[in-house]
This record gives C-alpha cells, structure tokens and sequence, in this order.
C-alpha cells in the first residue's frame, strides 16, 4: 500500500490492518475465506495486488497469512530524491544484498518498489534465471535505451543486471521470479493448472471442503 489501509480477515482467525507503507501476503493454498475493506488516507487508497502463482505441488497446502507494517520494510535511500524498498526476496546493488521481509512465496521472487525524482538512476543486479517485469505506476524511466511510461509494463530480457533512469518524478514496480513454466487456468477466484482441477475446486467450496483444516 502507498496510500490508505486495508483491514483483513480469514476463516483461519487472523486479523490484520495494511497500513501506509506496508505489505501484506495471503496464500490460498487450498482455500481461504477472507475480507478486506479499504479505508482512505486524507482521501487517498493506492496500492497493489500481485498474484503470485503456487506449483502445482504447493497448490493444495494450507493457506498461510502474514502482515508486514512499514517499519519492517527494507528500505535503502541513495538521496533524499532516490529510494529503493524491498519488499520480498533479495537485491543486490553495489555489492549490498538487501533482503525484504516477505520470504515465504511459492517460487524464488523478488519485488522492490523504487521512488525517484526526475534525473536519479538505479543499477542492481539480478538473478539470470529468472524473469523480471517493470510496472510504471507514476511518472517515466528509460531501461536499456526505452522508455517506459506510467500505466506501462515491460517485459525484460533474462540477465544478470538491470539499469534504469527516471525522466520524470517516478514509481516503479520490479517484479522478479523464478518462471514455473506450467499452464494457468482461472476461473473467478479460483486459480488451478487445468480446468477439471477447478470444477473440483468449485466443487469442494460448494461442500466445504475448500477451507476444512
């Protein structure tokens, strides 16, 4: 969350307020039962909610919950106009791993969130197997000679370092995981590997099975 909180609530018990600044992570597993509802910061709700697809070996374990407040995050500030905040696994920049609090995810990822002004660079280096996105949520950067404008994602090639400069006052997004290489099949909340693994999906929530410890 940039902006604005999130209360959340599960069947397994758990309780939990995202606030400015924070993270919160959720995996369904085999079935999780949950409410939020936002609430504004001087008029503000602005956040993200990524999906980060499980292995089909992991799909049907138990739904986990856990909250990260903003004073746990990873935060490293090159200056007062250039942040960088690590939110799940790890980034290297300069010889300097830094590692977010979330480390728990299905598959090795790293998400980091970077702010800047008009005119700052940021340069790290990356895991080569994996695969990396960038999403612009505010303002323009240039990566490898493009640029990239707010409301863009763009797709990286595989490789050991990445090297981005904002024209503009920016947020971006990095998203960096390990590829699983398995089909994807949704249907409303539901997300499986094949279409008969949803209909017995379905099927278990219709008889509440979906959630049962």
């Amino acid at each position: 969350m940039l902006n604005g909180h999130f209360q959340h609530k599960d069947h397994m018990g758990n309780t939990g307020e995202l606030l400015d600044g924070g993270a919160q992570w959720m995996s369904a597993g085999k079935g999780v039962i949950h409410s939020e509802m936002p609430v504004m910061t001087d008029g503000k709700l602005h956040g993200f909610q990524i999906w980060i697809n499980l292995p089909a070996a992991k799909k049907m374990q138990p739904a986990q919950y856990h909250d990260f407040q903003p004073e746990v995050m990873t935060e490293k500030a090159f200056n007062e106009n250039n942040l960088i905040r690590v939110i799940s696994g790890d980034l290297t920049i300069k010889g300097e791993t830094l590692t977010g609090p979330l480390q728990s995810t299905g598959v090795p990822t790293t998400i980091a969130d970077w702010q800047a002004a008009a005119g700052e660079q940021f340069g790290s280096c990356l895991n080569p197997d994996f695969q990396a996105l960038l999403y612009v949520y505010k303002g323009e950067i240039e990566v490898e000679g493009a640029k990239v404008e707010a409301g863009q994602l763009a797709l990286l090639d595989q490789g050991e370092g990445l090297s981005l400069a904002s024209t503009d006052d920016s947020g971006v997004l990095l998203l960096s995981g390990l590829p699983i290489h398995e089909p994807v099949v949704h249907y409303g909340p539901f997300v499986m590997n094949s279409m008969e693994e949803i209909d017995q999906a379905i099927s278990d929530y219709q008889n509440g099975k979906l959630v049962a410890e």
